[in-house]
């Protein structure tokens, strides 16, 4: 009951939150950007928008979304990777959109830590192609390295600040037109200098700016005019105070300001009114309803939440406020912007880059320390040390400072204080961060050394995978654990290998780090480094006497398996100057030399190669090496593997399929020609009988068809269902390759399959009117019928082909052949209601009343079927329209049991029509409309003088089976009729 109730409460959130997207998006202006994310939505999995703050991110991707909802996608607005797991529902067409995926301001490491918990199974979630991801991103933010490392943010990413998408003149003409209209000409003219135009016409109309700021000085100076707007609105008494001390709180709590937060006695709104010169006494509701004032111009409220209308509009007022009023801020704004946004000096160009800091005075550092030591002490420790601060040494240093000031035993409670979510230490963040002073400060506090997550990731494990080898080498001087204790834990060797950190290599093994070590996937440091490429680290690595050169990972790829499938050389190189096993495979007997050839790396065949003689070693499903490389095209690893004595140039997989088979049905004509050149079977055929030439023909490669019939195939080659290269050609529609086919004097151009289906017979079935021309020309037998009797005229027929039906007839079709039941091309096509083919069967004298084994002719089918235009068609060349089936049913009864009204009328209009013509039952048309209780049905007969009292062989009457069924309105209808008779 309870997830249910949550499901409904966030439900209804959505649904909020969507309602304002649309309110919004009546506004929004139409870009090639748009158009570009759209396409991109429709097609990849995960489309991330980049750009300055302002470029219209969020707009966008907010605008999409209800495009996309319109496609019928359930749109599931995000705050943390999370909410993927809880609303995913596999088949189910869902996009989930983020905004500010990785932080708004700064990056935001446990965000990118959640994401990388989750990647893999996120990532598998995409695997359903109807669930799709969209996500807006700081152009800064983007660039770290952490938010580069989540490999699913790359997928496709569109940089809206980038020249490719930013704003056309004529775009920015029309964003002016939508929101400034009266000063469009003025504010185009400025456009150029900023890319953040989009927010600036949004904020000027929003703002309502127009009655009291010079357009032009606010497009110059935008955050001046915020700037005289917040002092006019403090100095605007009271009520105005409000205001600002709202606007206040909502930068305080870092732009999430909850209705919550309005609670009495709450020491944060307390401590905000006083700043503002507010009695305190002022009532908490009073402040609530100014800040619902400023809804639409400042302030937007989503779901329970305050937020500023704009990020960048945030950053301005965090930065006005936070300047304004520093003390308040740093005893009371939320972790996150303590940790962001404040900066104590610029040392080598750190923090020169990013907008709207707060510069903290040298006279203020101290307490802003204090407060991060009551963050750290209250369990926000990766907070802390994710300050931005801390990359400076300086900072780092009078810190440390600060702390030495603290009583021994509070520095070495802080020393071992865990993080509230992580649960992590303050050596392990800061080993991660690569700080040694407060590394060595933390050790001397008793921090523990070989602290370990349960993710197994200890101190030294972070700093050997950022290359902090002073660090780890200050770790190792304390006795660190080089080796993980527990099983399939994270390995401090492995990760420095991997990132190509060989100096911290060579300080690990020197302190007997295990050098065969495995990970949970079974990955040893030496394959790690080979995976990614590190020569050096893999030199190293060989030089130790106990590295196990062969071993392999779970899925039992080895080292030099891995360097091979990346195109490595220089790593295959050193692994097989240290005998590395050329042949060794993984569990799915895939060899180094299989891999390399599949990925094309023809210098790393060439190495291998001097190192092996079993070229033809296949993998579990029986491919060779040169198999896959003619699949992939890998035309240079194809001449080198044929230069080899030993090569099998025919030999097949485990379902009968050679090189040429694969390179013939990808249409790789380079390769075939060199398979050819060097004796490949041209009539070699798989375990269904397909030859290279047929699937050649299937997949419509009519330059590898050409290659193939310049080396005397068997044209004629059928599969084991009878299909020959030119019958499955003409099926598919391969006009071309039909064209080609054709023109070998050895073709047989009727040979049918295992049906007696015809290549004439299937390209009429398909409509393929170009191949049935091509055949008919080349005197392929028109009437030749497969083992049902249904020729070509007739299939086409029956699917409608007009074109292809008066290609057939002057060829000379017969017209009135029949299949095995007895049924006509006339029949089928009436039968299915293709009025343009029957009016052409008739045109060439097809017999109107040849009616099925069952005694029913076109007319009675198409009266049953209520294909009217036929009906119509049909009696203009004089049908028996009394024309009986075996038991007796007419056309005008068939229509009447099935209710097609149409029919009835047009039957009846012709005088020959017998209106009581019963069938063997003694059931007329009449009887039958009325035990089916068609009223209508009932009415035009009785209007053309039906026999009301015409009984069947029971006796039973009209009236009788309407009453017996229960229709009243026929009863009536019927009883009335009697009564005039009489």
């Amino acid at each position: 009951m309870i997830i249910n109730y949550l499901v409904l409460v966030f439900a209804e959130q959505f649904e909020r939150r969507l309602k304002q997207w649309k309110e919004d998006d009546k506004i929004f202006v139409s870009t090639e950007a748009e158009k570009q994310v759209m396409r991109h939505i429709l097609t990849e999995s995960c489309v991330t928008l980049i750009g300055n703050s302002g470029t219209g991110k969020s707009f966008l991707s907010r605008h999409v979304a209800l495009k996309m909802m319109e496609q019928g996608y359930f749109i599931i607005p995000c705050d943390n990777p999370g909410d993927i797991r809880q609303w995913f529902k596999p088949g189910r067409k869902t996009l989930f959109v983020f905004d500010d995926v990785c932080g708004r301001y700064t990056l935001n490491q446990q965000i990118v830590v959640d994401w990388k918990q989750r990647l893999d199974h996120i990532t598998s979630l995409l695997d359903d192609k109807s669930c799709k991801i969209m996500t807006t991103c700081r152009l800064d933010v983007s660039k770290d390295e952490q938010f580069s490392s989540l490999s699913i943010f790359k997928t496709c990413v569109l940089d809206l600040s980038s020249e490719e998408f930013g704003l056309t003149a004529a775009e920015k003409f029309a964003f002016a037109e939508v929101y400034l209209k009266e000063n469009r000409d003025v504010v185009t003219k400025l456009s150029e200098k900023y890319d953040c135009f989009p927010l600036l016409c949004s904020l000027y109309h929003k703002q309502k700016l127009k009655e009291r700021v010079n357009i032009s000085d606010f497009f110059r100076y935008p955050f001046d005019v915020f700037e005289k707007e917040l002092m006019n609105l403090y100095r605007d008494g009271d009520v105005g105070k409000m205001k600002y001390c709202s606007l206040v709180l909502c930068a305080m709590f870092n732009n999430a300001l909850l209705e919550d937060d309005f609670s009495t006695n709450n020491k944060k709104i307390l401590a905000t009114l006083d700043n503002c010169e507010l009695n305190k006494g002022t009532s908490f509701e009073r402040l609530k309803k100014s800040l619902e004032t400023l809804e639409g111009t400042y302030v937007v409220k989503e779901d329970n939440t305050y937020k500023i209308i704009h990020d960048k509009l945030f950053d301005f007022l965090a930065k006005y406020f936070g300047e304004k009023m520093l003390q308040l801020f740093f005893d009371h704004a939320h972790i996150d912007f303590i940790k962001e946004r404040f900066l104590w000096k610029n040392t080598n160009n750190f923090g020169t880059d990013i907008e709207f800091t707060i510069k903290i005075p040298d006279n203020k550092i101290k307490r802003y320390i204090d407060r991060l030591l009551i963050d750290w002490g209250n369990g926000f420790v990766l907070n802390v040390f994710a300050n931005r601060n801390m990359s400076s040494c300086e900072f780092t240093k009078m810190l440390i400072k600060c702390l030495n000031k603290c009583d021994q035993t509070k520095q070495e409670k802080l020393a071992c204080t865990q993080d509230k979510k992580s649960k992590d230490i303050a050596l392990a963040a800061s080993c991660y961060n690569g700080s040694v002073d407060m590394v060595k400060w933390l050790i001397s506090k008793k921090s523990n050394i070989n602290f370990c997550t349960i993710t197994g990731k200890s101190p030294l494990f972070w700093a050997s995978q950022n290359g902090h080898v002073n660090i780890v080498k200050e770790l190792l001087k304390h006795s660190a654990e080089v080796n993980p204790r527990y099983k399939n834990c994270a390995s401090p060797l492995c990760i420095a290998s991997q990132k190509g950190h060989v100096g911290i290599v060579k300080e690990l093994l020197l302190h007997s780090a295990d050098v065969n070590i495995c990970g949970k996937n079974g990955f040893s440091p030496l394959s790690r480094a080979s995976y990614f490429n590190k020569t050096e680290v893999v030199k190293v690595l060989l030089q130790s006497d106990d590295v196990d050169i062969n071993l392999c990972d779970n899925d039992g790829c080895s080292s030099l398996y891995w360097a091979s499938q990346n195109g490595y050389i220089d790593v295959v190189k050193e692994l097989l100057q240290h005998s590395a096993e050329v042949n060794q495979r993984d569990n799915n007997d895939v060899s180094p030399l299989f891999i390399a050839s599949q990925k094309g790396h023809v210098d790393v065949v060439k190495v291998l190669l001097q190192h092996t003689q079993d070229v033809n070693k296949c993998s579990y499903d029986g491919v060779s090496p040169l198999s896959r490389a003619s699949h992939f095209n890998q035309m240079e690893v194809v001449k080198v593997l044929l230069q080899c004595d030993e090569i099998d140039i025919n030999l097949t997989d485990n379902k009968g399929r050679s090189a040429l088979y694969w390179a013939s049905r990808k249409g790789h004509v380079d390769v075939v020609k060199k398979l050819l050149q060097h004796s490949a079977d041209v009539n070699q055929y798989d375990y269904h009988g397909n030859s290279a030439l047929y699937i050649a023909s299937q997949m419509g490669h009519v330059d590898v068809v050409r290659e193939l019939l310049q080396h005397s195939p068997d044209v004629n080659k059928y599969s084991i269902d009878g299909v020959s290269p030119l019958s499955r050609a003409s099926y598919l529609n391969r006009t071309e390759v039909v064209e080609v086919l054709l023109q070998c004097d050895a073709v047989d151009i009727n040979l049918c399959d295992n049906n007696a289906c015809s290549s004439l017979y299937w390209a009429s079935q398909g409509g393929h009117i170009d191949i049935v021309k091509e055949l008919l020309q080349h005197a392929a037998d028109v009437n030749q019928c497969d083992n049902n009797g249904v020729s070509p005229l007739y299939t086409a027929s029956e699917e409608g082909h007009v074109g292809v039906v008066n290609e057939l007839l002057q060829h000379s079709a017969k017209t009135n052949h029949c299949d095995n039941d007895g049924t006509s091309p006339l029949f089928i096509a009436s039968q299915e209601g293709h009025v343009e083919v029957v009016t052409s069967l008739l045109q060439h004298s097809a017999e109107v009343n040849l009616s099925d084994n069952d005694g029913t002719s076109p007319l009675c089918i198409a009266s049953q079927n209520g294909h009217v235009d036929v009906v119509k068609e049909l009696l203009q060349y004089s049908p028996d329209v009394n024309k009986c089936s075996n038991d007796d049913v007419s056309p005008l009864s068939t229509a009447s049991y099935f209710d097609k009204m149409e029919n009835v009328k047009i039957p009846r209009q012709y005088n020959m029509v017998d209106i009581n013509l019963c069938d063997d039952d003694g059931r007329s048309a009449l009887y039958w409309a009325s035990q089916k209780g068609y009223i209508n049905v009932v009415k035009e007969l009785l209007q053309h003088s039906a026999n009301v009292h015409k009984c069947d062989k029971n006796g039973i009457s009209p009236l009788n089976i309407a009453q017996k069924h229960g229709y009243k309105e026929v009863e009536l209808l019927l009883l009335g009729k009697d009564a005039n008779r009489h």
